[in-house]
C-alpha cells in the first residue's frame, strides 16, 4: 500500500478574505495513479462489518455523550415543556450550505451541523419549509418561527434575534458570464445592473459603503444566476460555495467567477431573543462538534478528502478472529466497489477543484521546481496579458514578468528549507499599466507523482499606492501643522464626562512651554490659564460640548517662565459613536493684542491731538493781546515802579500759558519741532539746579552723566518737558521720601525688540534713565500709564503728563520702557535717536536790538477783533500806516478806496470763507511785487495744508512778542529795499 499523501498547508494570504478562500480549495492530489489509491475506505467498510458482529454479541453504549450530562435540569424540563412547538426554519434554496432536496430533506452543511446538535442534546426540532429569505425575516418578526440555521449578525436583526457563536465563514464573490469585464471588485461595479438575494446582510454593507451601485433584489441565488446567465442581469453578488455549487450543478456553463467583493459570512445559528434559554442550549450543543466533525461534513459537501485517523481498527483487532471468514468472502466485492467510488470521487473532487481554480479572481499557478508553468488560471491570464499557451512551458525569467522572480536566490534558498513561502512582495511588469507590486505566496505540493509549486499572487499595487499616497498626506499635514504659528488638537469629550486631548502638533514646549504630552496636555493647558480667564475657558468649553457647536475663546496663558501670551482657540465638532471630537488649532496672538493696544494708544492720543488742535488756535488768540499788551504797558514803565513788576507777571503768566498750548499740540504732535544736534548730558546739566528748587527736601536726586557727550538729535524743549514730567511723577510716587537717579548713557541695540510699550529699531541711542525707590506699579496700572487722562492720583489730576511724554518720545522717532513692580519702585527708560552730525559750535547770542521804526503802509488782516487792534496798536506805535480788515472781502474794499501805496500784506493764514493766501494773490494781481507776512495760532499740519510752510514764505507764529513782530516786518520790508 502506498504511503498516505498529505494535501499542502493552506495558503495564508494578505487578505483574510483571501486566507479564508484559499482555505476552501479542495485538498485532493492532482492526477493521482490507480495502483496509489488509498485503502482507508476498505478498511472502514470492514470494521463497520466487524463492529456490527461485535454489537450483537457485546453490544455498545447507548451513546458517547449523554444529552443529560450536556444540559442542565432546568434546560431538559424547558425542551420537554416546549415540545413539537419549537420551529426550525432553514435557509431556502441555499446549497450547498442549506436547502431541501428534491424530495424535501433538509440538506446542506448547516442541516448536517444542526443534526449533530439535535443529536447531542437529544431533542429534534420541528422543520418548516420556507419559500425565501425574506419570508424568514418576517416569520421572525412575527415569532411564528424561532430557529432559523445560518444567519449573519446585524444590529437589525439583534432586535428580534440572539446568536451564537459564529461555525461557519463564506467569502462573498461577483459572478458575471464569461464574455464580462473580469478582475471585477465593488467598486467597478457601478453603471451595471447588479442581483442581490432580497434580505441578505450583505445588503446592508451595500447600502452604508456602496450607495452608488445599482442592485435589483431577486428570491434566491439561483434566480440571480438564471438572470445573469440569460443577460438580463451584468452581475449577481453571491457567496462562493453556493455559486460554485449551483453553477456545476445545473450547468450553467457560460458564467465565471470575475471577482471578490472582501465582504465575509459569518454564520451563526439564530434564535428568538424572547428565549434566552434556547440560544444556551444551541451554544452547548455546537460547542460539543469538533473541529474534525465540522471539517468532514464540510468536506462532504464542498469535496474535502477526508482523511481521519482509523481508530475503528480497535474493532477490527478484536472482532477479527470471529468474522475474518466473512470478511474474506466479501473482500473482492468491497474492493472493487471501493475502487469504482473512489476514483468516481477524485474525478468530482478534481472537476470541482479545477472549477475554483479557474473561477478565483486571483492568479493561481503550479510550476515545477525550476518555475516552469504546468498550469495557469485565468486571473494569471488576464494579469500577464499572455494566454494559457505562452504562458505553460516557460519561467517567469523567460517571460519577463517579474523583475525579481521568485525562484532566484535567496527566495529559492527559503523555499527550499522551508517548503513554503509567505507574503513575499515583488515588483511585475503588468500587462496594462506598467510595474506594480505583487503578494506572492507558495507551497510544494504534489503534483501528477512529480514534486511541484503551488503558488498564489495578490496584486498589491492599488494598496501600496493608497498606503504611500496616506504618508504622503501625513507628511503635508505634519508639515504644515509644524509651521503654523501655534498648535493643531484633537480635543475629546465622551458621553461619561471624560475629556481630553487625543493629538496634538510638535511646539508645545516651544509655544506654551510645557512638555510634549498629548495624555495629559489638557491638564497642563488648563492649570496655566489666567486665573481671570478660566471661568470663561471652562464655560466656553461646557456649552461647546453640550451644544455640539464650534468653540472660540480668546484669553492669556502664563507660561512656566512667567511670561504671559494671549493665544486664541477654535475648533469644529465631529460626531463620533461613544465621543465628540474637537478638531481646531491654538494660535499666539500676543503681538496682535499688542498691536491692538498700540492702535488703541493712537487712536486715544490720536482724539487728544484733536482737541489740543482745535483748542490752540483760539487759546493763542486770547493769549496774543494778553502778551502784546503787557509788553506795550511794560514800555511806559521805569523797571522800578510797582507797576512795572505787575505786567512782568502778567507776562510771565501767559507766557506760561503759551508753554501749556505747546505741550497740548506735542501730546497730539501737532507742534512744530526745532530739532537739531544737542547733547542730552548738557540738557539734563541745565535742568538740575531748576529740579533741585523743585524737589521735595526729602527726596535726594543723583545724576550720572556719560563720560562724553552723549549727542542726540532732538528739540530741547521738548526734552526737558519729558525730564521735568517724569521727575515730578518720581516725586509722587515717594510721599515719604526717597532717592529719584538720573543716568545718560550711549546704546546700541543691533536687533528690533519689542514690548507692551512699543519697538526699538536697530541703531545708536541716546539713553534717559529715571528711576525712583517709590511705591511701585501693578501691571494693570503699568499697561495704562500712557493712556490720555488715566491718573492714579484722583480727580484732581488730569492725567496728561506721561501721555505727554510718550508723544513727545515718539514724535522724535525713540522709544520708551517702563520696569515696576509694587514695592521696588520704577525706572523710565527713553531711547532717543543719536545725532549724525556733530554739535554745532558755539555762538554767542547777539544783544536784542531795537528794529528801527516803520513808514510804510500795512494791509492788517485778522478775523479776531481783540489780535487785529493789538496788532494795529503795535503797528501804529512803530511808526507804520495802518489799513485794518476782519476778512478778505473787507480787506478788497479797503484796496479799491485807498488811494496811496500798500507795501505789506500781514494776514491771518485762515480767514472766513477764504485763506489768507487766496487773498494774498488777489492782492497781488492789483499791485505787483507787494510783500506778505502770514500770522496764525493754528498747529503746523494745519498750516501746511494751506500751503504757507515752504521756505521762501514769511510767517510768524501767534502769540508774538512786539519784538518779534516788528523785527520780522522790518526784515522784510528791507529785504525788498535791497532789491
Amino acid at each position: 500500500m502506498p504511503a498516505k499523501r498529505h494535501p499542502p498547508e493552506p495558503f495564508t494570504g494578505n487578505c483574510g478574505h483571501f486566507r479564508r478562500i484559499h482555505a476552501r480549495l479542495p485538498r485532493v492530489t492532482l492526477h493521482p495513479k490507480k495502483s496509489e489509491l488509498p485503502m482507508h475506505r476498505y478498511r472502514r467498510y470492514l470494521a463497520i462489518l466487524f463492529v456490527l458482529a461485535l454489537s450483537l454479541t457485546l453490544g455498545l453504549p447507548d451513546a458517547l455523550c449523554s444529552p443529560d450530562a450536556l444540559l442542565t435540569p432546568s434546560e431538559r424540563q424547558w425542551l420537554e415543556e416546549h415540545a413539537d412547538r419549537i420551529i426550525l426554519a432553514p435557509t431556502p434554496n441555499y446549497p450547498p450550505v442549506d436547502f431541501f432536496n428534491s424530495e424535501g430533506v433538509h440538506s446542506g452543511i448547516a442541516a448536517d451541523i444542526f443534526r449533530q446538535i439535535e443529536e447531542h442534546i437529544g431533542y429534534t426540532f420541528t422543520r418548516k419549509q420556507s419559500d425565501t429569505w425574506q419570508d424568514i425575516l418576517d416569520s421572525a418578526k412575527a415569532r411564528t418561527i424561532d430557529i432559523t440555521t445560518i444567519a449573519q449578525k446585524t444590529p437589525e436583526r439583534q432586535r428580534f434575534w440572539l446568536f451564537t457563536e459564529p461555525y461557519l465563514k463564506v467569502p462573498t464573490v461577483i459572478v458575471t458570464r464569461k464574455n464580462g469585464q473580469k478582475n471585477l471588485s465593488l467598486d467597478k461595479l457601478a453603471g451595471m445592473n447588479v442581483a442581490i438575494v432580497k434580505g441578505y446582510a450583505i445588503n446592508d454593507y451595500l447600502a452604508e459603503h456602496h450607495p452608488e451601485l445599482s442592485l435589483t433584489p431577486v428570491p434566491d441565488d439561483l434566480t440571480g444566476l438564471q438572470k445573469v446567465a440569460f443577460g438580463e442581469l451584468d452581475a449577481l453578488i453571491a457567496d462562493l460555495p453556493a455559486a460554485s455549487y449551483l453553477i456545476s450543478e445545473w450547468g450553467i456553463t457560460n458564467l465565471r467567477i470575475a471577482g471578490n467583493t472582501g465582504y465575509v459570512y459569518e454564520y451563526a445559528i439564530a434564535s428568538r431573543k424572547d428565549w434566552p434559554i434556547l440560544n444556551r442550549i444551541l451554544e452547548k450543543g455546537l460547542a460539543t462538534i469538533t473541529p474534525e466533525t465540522r471539517k468532514s461534513i464540510i468536506a462532504k459537501w464542498i469535496s474535502y478528502d477526508q482523511r481521519s485517523f482509523p481508530w475503528i481498527w480497535v474493532f477490527f483487532v478484536i472482532g477479527s478472529l470471529t468474522l475474518f471468514l466473512a470478511g474474506f468472502l466479501i473482500w473482492n466485492r468491497i474492493l472493487a466497489r471501493a475502487v469504482r467510488h473512489r476514483t468516481e470521487a477524485l474525478a468530482l473532487s478534481e472537476n470541482k477543484f479545477r472549477a475554483l481554480f479557474d473561477a478565483s479572481p486571483y492568479s493561481i499557478t503550479v510550476s515545477d521546481l525550476t518555475g516552469r508553468y504546468l498550469m495557469v488560471n485565468p486571473a494569471f491570464e488576464a494579469f500577464t496579458g499572455l494566454t494559457y499557451s505562452e504562458l505553460v512551458g516557460r519561467t517567469a525569467g523567460e517571460l519577463g514578468i517579474f523583475e525579481d522572480p521568485p525562484v532566484n536566490s535567496p527566495h529559492r534558498d527559503a523555499f527550499e528549507a522551508d517548503g513554503r513561502l509567505d507574503n513575499l512582495e515583488i515588483s511585475f511588469k503588468h500587462a496594462d499599466d506598467g510595474s506594480g507590486s505583487l503578494l506572492y505566496s507558495s507551497r510544494r505540493i504534489d503534483f501528477g507523482g512529480n514534486p511541484a509549486i503551488l503558488s498564489i499572487a495578490v496584486d498589491n499595487t492599488e494598496n501600496k499606492r493608497t498606503i504611500e499616497a496616506l504618508r504622503h498626506k501625513n507628511q503635508q499635514f505634519e508639515g504644515i501643522a509644524a509651521n503654523l504659528p501655534g498648535l493643531v488638537y484633537q480635543f475629546y469629550a465622551t458621553r461619561d464626562g471624560k475629556r481630553g486631548v487625543s493629538y496634538v502638533s510638535d511646539g508645545t514646549e516651544e509655544i506654551l512651554g510645557i512638555s510634549y504630552d498629548p495624555e495629559h496636555f489638557f491638564a497642563q493647558f488648563l492649570e496655566h490659564i489666567d486665573p481671570r480667564d478660566q471661568p470663561s475657558f471652562s464655560a466656553t468649553i461646557k456649552e461647546a460640548v453640550e451644544h455640539v457647536s464650534n468653540w472660540h475663546f480668546e484669553g492669556r496663558y502664563n507660561k512656566p517662565s512667567g511670561e504671559t501670551l494671549w493665544f486664541t482657540g477654535m475648533s469644529s465638532p465631529v460626531v463620533k459613536d461613544d465621543r465628540i471630537e474637537f478638531n481646531g488649532i491654538i494660535l499666539d496672538i500676543t503681538r496682535q493684542k499688542e498691536a491692538e493696544e498700540h492702535l488703541r494708544q493712537a487712536q486715544h492720543m490720536e482724539t487728544v491731538g484733536r482737541l489740543a488742535a482745535g483748542v490752540a488756535h483760539d487759546f493763542n488768540n486770547m493769549l496774543s493781546p494778553i502778551l502784546g499788551y503787557a509788553e506795550l504797558l511794560s514800555n511806559k514803565f521805569d523797571p522800578s515802579d510797582a507797576g512795572y513788576a505787575q505786567l512782568q507777571q502778567i507776562r510771565l503768566a501767559a507766557e506760561r500759558a503759551r508753554d501749556l498750548t505747546h505741550q497740548l499740540l506735542a501730546y497730539g504732535r501737532k507742534q512744530m519741532l526745532q530739532v537739531k544736534p544737542v547733547d542730552l548730558n548738557g540738557i539734563v546739566t541745565g535742568m538740575e539746579k531748576l529740579l533741585l528748587r523743585t524737589l521735595r527736601e526729602n527726596i535726594e536726586l543723583q545724576v550720572h552723566m556719560h563720560p562724553e557727550p552723549c549727542v542726540i538729535t532732538a528739540d530741547t524743549g521738548q526734552v526737558e518737558q519729558i525730564l521735568m514730567n517724569l521727575v515730578i511723577n518720581a516725586q509722587d510716587a515717594m510721599p515719604e521720601g526717597g532717592k529719584l537717579r538720573i543716568e545718560v548713557t550711549r546704546q546700541t541695540v543691533g536687533n528690533k525688540r519689542r514690548d507692551r510699550f512699543g519697538e526699538i529699531l536697530p541703531g545708536s541711542y541716546g539713553v534717559l534713565i529715571i528711576s525712583d525707590t517709590g511705591h511701585g506699579m501693578e501691571d494693570a496700572v503699568r499697561e495704562k500709564i500712557f493712556e490720555p487722562f488715566f491718573s492714579t492720583k484722583g480727580q484732581l489730576d488730569y492725567g496728561l503728563g506721561l501721555a505727554m511724554v510718550h508723544g513727545i518720545v515718539k514724535q522724535h522717532g525713540g522709544a520708551i520702557r517702563v520696569d515696576s513692580a509694587p514695592g521696588r519702585g520704577a525706572a523710565f527708560t527713553i531711547y532717543l535717536p543719536a545725532a549724525q552730525q556733530q554739535l554745532p559750535a558755539d555762538e554767542t547770542p547777539d544783544r536784542e536790538i531795537r528794529p528801527a521804526r516803520g513808514s510804510e503802509t500795512v494791509l492788517l488782516v485778522e478775523d479776531n477783533e481783540m489780535v487785529r487792534n493789538l496788532t494795529n496798536s503795535i503797528l501804529e506805535s512803530e511808526g507804520y500806516t495802518v489799513l485794518s480788515a476782519g476778512g478778505g472781502a473787507e480787506a478788497l474794499d479797503l484796496l479799491e478806496r485807498h488811494t496811496g501805496s500798500i507795501d505789506l500784506l500781514l494776514t491771518d493764514v485762515v480767514l472766513p470763507r477764504t485763506t489768507g493766501k487766496a487773498l494774498y494773490e488777489q492782492v497781488r494781481g492789483r499791485i505787483p511785487g507787494i510783500r506778505v507776512l502770514y500770522m496764525s495760532g493754528y498747529p503746523k499740519d494745519i498750516i501746511a495744508r494751506h500751503g504757507i510752510l515752504d521756505d521762501n514764505i514769511a510767517f510768524i507764529r501767534k502769540p508774538f512778542s512786539v519784538h518779534q513782530l516788528t523785527a520780522k516786518i522790518r526784515e522784510i520790508l528791507n529785504s525788498r529795499k535791497a532789491l
